[in-house]
C-alpha cells in the first residue's frame, strides 16, 4: 500500500492487526497527515518507532526500557481511564489557573496518583 493509499484508508479503518514496528510509524504519520492529533500507546520493543513519531506516546511502567524512554507519558497502571481521569483533573486545574491569571498561553505538567 502506498502512503497516499494509507493517509485514505486509515480514515476509514478502525483495527489494523499484525503490524511491523514500520507499519505502526507509517499510520502514525498518515493520520497526522491527514489533521489528526495522535496518541499512541505501546509497552514493547516494537512499538518505539510509533512512539517516538505520535503526537502523544504512551507507555506503562512495567514496558521493556526503550518503550518507556521512547514515551511522553508512562502510567502506573496499565489502563487508560487513567488518563482520562487526568485529563479531568488537569482541566479543572487549567479552569482554576485561568480564571486567576487571565487569558494567555499556559503550560502545565501535574503528577496524580490514582
Amino acid at each position: 500500500m502506498t502512503d497516499a493509499q494509507l493517509t485514505e484508508a486509515v480514515e476509514c479503518t478502525d483495527v489494523f492487526a499484525r503490524l511491523s514496528p514500520a507499519h505502526k510509524q507509517r499510520i502514525v504519520k498518515a493520520l497526522q497527515n491527514k489533521g489528526h492529533v495522535v496518541g499512541f500507546m505501546g509497552d514493547g520493543i516494537n512499538d518505539a518507532p510509533a512512539l517516538r513519531a505520535a503526537d502523544v506516546g504512551i507507555s506503562v511502567d512495567n514496558a521493556v526500557d526503550i518503550a518507556k524512554e521512547s514515551a511522553d507519558v508512562i502510567l502506573l497502571e496499565k489502563n487508560l481511564m487513567v488518563l482520562k481521569r487526568a485529563c479531568w483533573r488537569g482541566g479543572r486545574c487549567l479552569r482554576t489557573s485561568s480564571s486567576t491569571f487571565g487569558w494567555g498561553r499556559v503550560r502545565t505538567s501535574a503528577t496524580c496518583s490514582a
